[in-house]
């Protein structure tokens, strides 16, 4: 299923909480409902929630981009899925705790990362030590200016079942560090450290 939409809830149940919560209720196909955002007026978290929920992911449309562009890129990726039936399999290994899906990885199915409970290391230190010691990627930093009518949310982590730490009105600048879509670490200070995570969409790039 996709779902369009260009505005706020204003029939029947419109607390968006109680609206997703509804919607997974009754999916008892697993259908995975794509969320198609237009404008500035929509509400992301809610839309977000709703991909998340159902194993699928959300896009957004600004007034200023090109609609034909951004629905023939969802279709694509519906239509041509980079996995299928992706499955996991864990041999002599207990797995202790497992994460929230990470869906950007692949665009549909479910990658959940897991924390082991035997001892040992989970990849050979070296590797471990050659990551530790790459320097720090600078080419995605980029000066933001907050574009959403009603305010953006500040969150703790990059998705919204993390906690909202702040909401910043339309217009303040800020520094993107680093970019997991739709996700971005941003930094509010300037000194280089990441204070949240924001929603890309409503983030314009100064130039």
């Amino acid at each position: 299923v996709v779902f369009f939409t260009d505005g706020q809830p204003t029939v029947d149940e419109r607390n968006p909480e109680k609206i997703v919560k509804g919607v997974v209720g009754r999916n008892s196909a697993n259908t995975r409902i794509f969320t198609f955002g237009v404008g500035d007026d929509v509400n992301a978290v809610m839309l977000d929630q709703l991909a998340e929920e159902t194993r699928a992911v959300s896009t957004y449309v600004r007034p200023a981009e090109d609609i034909e562009a951004k629905a023939s890129a969802l279709y694509a990726k519906i239509s041509h899925p980079v996995l299928t039936n992706v499955k996991l399999t864990c041999a002599d290994v207990k797995l202790l705790e497992v994460y929230p899906t990470i869906i950007g990885i692949v665009g549909h199915d479910d990658i959940s990362p897991g924390r082991k409970q035997d001892p040992g290391p989970a990849m050979p230190m070296a590797m471990l030590q050659t990551l530790c010691d790459r320097p720090r990627d600078e080419t995605n930093r980029a000066n933001c200016l907050v574009a959403a009518r009603t305010g953006l949310n500040v969150r703790s982590g990059p998705g919204s079942n993390h906690a909202v730490v702040k909401v910043l009105a339309s217009g303040p600048r800020l520094i993107v560090l680093q970019r997991s879509e739709p996700w971005c670490a941003i930094d509010l200070q300037g000194d280089g450290v990441i204070d949240g995570y924001m929603h890309g969409s409503f983030l314009r790039a100064e130039h």
